[in-house]
């Protein structure tokens, strides 16, 4: 693993750990926010591994998808975790009458811990 795959997966886990500590203080808004970008980071750092560089999080979807999901080793079921992290924290950022349900949003945070945990695994073995 490069220094920047490393610099990445460390910014998810701090991701991760923000997410945690929001739903502790009953943020679930930040809460999703924090659990997408802990999902984007290790995303991008599973890209870089393969000398991909996106510019925008659309182009990193699309390349995860295609070198790790579609292709495998990853399940759709866990590449769609990336897809759904973003889809709640838009809602949460964006719409201003959303109210996320924190127990919704504690899955979101468990499940992306699995993603960057699976993605970590695979980038190191």
């Amino acid at each position: 693993m490069t220094e920047k795959e490393r610099a990445l997966f460390a910014k998810a886990d701090r991701a991760l750990q923000t997410a945690r500590a929001n739903l502790d203080l009953g943020d679930a808004d930040a809460a999703a926010n924090r659990a997408y970008y802990a999902a984007f980071y290790a995303a991008t750092a599973a890209l870089s591994s393969v000398g991909e560089r996106p510019r925008t999080h659309g182009g990193v979807h699309r390349r995860f998808s295609v070198h790790f999901v579609e292709s495998g080793p990853l399940s759709i079921e866990l590449g769609s975790i990336l897809a759904y992290a973003q889809a709640v924290r838009r809602r949460a950022d964006y719409e201003a009458f959303a109210i996320l349900d924190a127990a919704a949003v504690a899955d979101l945070v468990s499940d992306v811990a699995g993603f960057v945990q699976a993605v970590r695994s695979l980038i190191e073995g």
